[in-house]
């Protein structure tokens, strides 16, 4: 093989060094050798030679990446894209299952997945054996189940994805694999007929997304102030943009809305509850703030006000409505707003809840006859523990784009070292060993980049949250 080719897969595979392994006695070793489907099956009197312990050494590196991305990343083991790494696989002489069509049902890509697992975890322990090597932990089956509730970043469009969708004009989309991860995206139906009392003119779902510099308050805002829609449309449209950018990304889902005059609408095989909880989580946070502060600029609610902020907190779990009502009632809006977008569990909303209820059960004794004094002032600086949040996110993004410069580093490299190896150019007489190098190395490249891959878009998702809420807190 080249020289240079040579060095090129050693580098990759993580094995510089040309090292002399130990052998095993030629009985164990005979009997490994059959056991395996990738090494020779014959060795010679000393043993194997420094040729076919590299050539073993690369499909250990190979395997053990293709494991990786295959207990990271199941979606790419089941899609098209994994065909040309499975027939490399099979040329190594592995007798790979049928790689299941997309049509397939999920019980059988289930099987594929758990197959091929067996199949890499046994042949990774035998080449781990005649190198001396400890392969990595086995993954359990129930891995391989699938968990769409766990997993909704997973059917994230990639962002290299966007700009080619905006610029085709195309409002209908899909990707994924069918029947494991497909999201189907277009024009939602339930905001475009003139004749439903929820339309929504295409004109003014523009208007409401023209200014991407809003935060998602800031729109949802915008939404509850427009005095031509209802109550019950302006939570539906709520809960329909705040859901679809719980999959798609808020940015997109806005530029979206702006771009095709519709909010996005989608199908996924998958239970969509948990995204419908959220999503009319995110319409009871948006009223009760706009009510918080109409309590803070006026010092007082109509009765209707308060009838309104009991009515949208019954969407949410019980206690956490019970909590909101009692600390609303006894303490000051801003302690609300904390417990409005907080966890229970932490220990300043531990704190506002214990006082709230303390506060109540000295209702008799504080408003003698009914007289409502004050609301009672907390004494914590929530503007401090605000700008203190705002700072761990900052410090928290800074990571995050060190990790992703990291990640785009080595994927460039990868990409490059990979050009280098695909314009590698091999005689017609080349033997067997350096042929099944070559191999090894091409299944471990496309391993190792659909790994990275999913960690790059998951780190941009991340980011991008990140920023929505930096900006999102300093706007409130």
């Amino acid at each position: 093989m080249n020289f240079l080719l040579r060095l090129l897969i050693l580098a990759v595979c993580l094995n510089a060094t040309t090292c002399v392994f130990a052998q095993k006695s030629i009985k164990n070793l005979s009997q490994l050798l059959k056991s395996s489907f990738t090494a020779p099956k014959n060795a010679a009197l000393g043993g194997l030679s420094a040729d076919q312990l590299q050539m073993l050494q690369s499909h250990f590196s190979a395997l053990e990446e293709t494991r990786r991305a295959l207990s990271q990343n199941p979606s790419w083991v089941i899609s098209s894209n994994f065909n040309k790494t499975a027939q490399r696989l099979a040329e190594l002489d592995l007798p790979m299952p049928k790689h299941p069509a997309p049509s397939a049902s999920v019980k059988e890509k289930e099987k594929y997945l758990r197959e091929l697992n067996t199949l890499l975890q046994h042949e990774d322990e035998l080449l781990g054996m005649l190198l001396h090597k400890n392969p990595r932990p086995q993954t359990p089956m129930q891995h391989f189940q699938q968990k769409p509730k766990q997993s909704f970043r997973e059917r994230v469009l990639s962002f290299s994805d966007w700009e080619k969708l905006f610029q085709n004009n195309q409002p209908d989309f899909s990707w994924g694999t069918e029947n494991w991860d497909r999201v189907h995206v277009s024009p939602s139906k339930m905001f475009q007929n003139p004749q439903s009392p929820l339309y929504v003119d295409p004109a003014t779902l523009k208007q409401l997304t023209s200014n991407l510099k809003l935060s998602n308050a800031d729109l949802y805002d915008l939404i509850l102030q427009k005095k031509d829609l209802s109550a019950t449309t302006k939570m539906e449209l709520i809960c329909a943009i705040e859901e679809a950018g719980l999959v798609l990304t808020h940015s997109f889902t806005r530029v979206y809305i702006y771009v095709f005059g519709s909010v996005p609408s989608l199908e996924y095989e998958f239970d969509n509850s948990a995204l419908r909880i959220a999503a009319l989580e995110t319409y009871v946070t948006a009223v009760h703030k706009r009510l918080l502060r109409k309590l803070e600029t006026k010092g007082r609610w109509s009765p209707k006000d308060f009838e309104l902020f009991a009515q949208v907190s019954a969407f949410l779990e019980p206690r956490h409505a019970r909590v909101l009502l009692e600390a609303v009632t006894y303490l000051e809006p801003s302690a609300v707003r904390w417990l409005l977008t907080n966890p229970l569990d932490n220990h300043i909303s531990q704190h506002l809840i214990a006082r709230a209820q303390q506060l109540r059960q000295e209702k008799d004794i504080r408003w003698p006859d009914g007289k409502i004094i004050p609301k009672e002032k907390t004494s914590i600086d929530f503007e401090y523990l605000k700008k203190q949040r705002i700072q761990s996110l900052k410090s928290y993004n800074k990571l995050l784009s060190a990790r992703l410069n990291k990640l785009l580093k080595l994927d460039y490299n990868l990409k490059r070292a990979q050009q280098m190896l695909q314009a590698s150019y091999f005689p017609p007489n080349v033997r067997p060993e350096d042929r099944k190098e070559y191999l090894s190395a091409k299944i471990f490249f496309s391993a190792r980049l659909a790994r990275l891959n999913k960690l790059i878009n998951e780190i941009k998702i991340r980011l991008q949250e990140t920023e929505e809420e930096i900006f999102q807190s300093s706007r409130e």
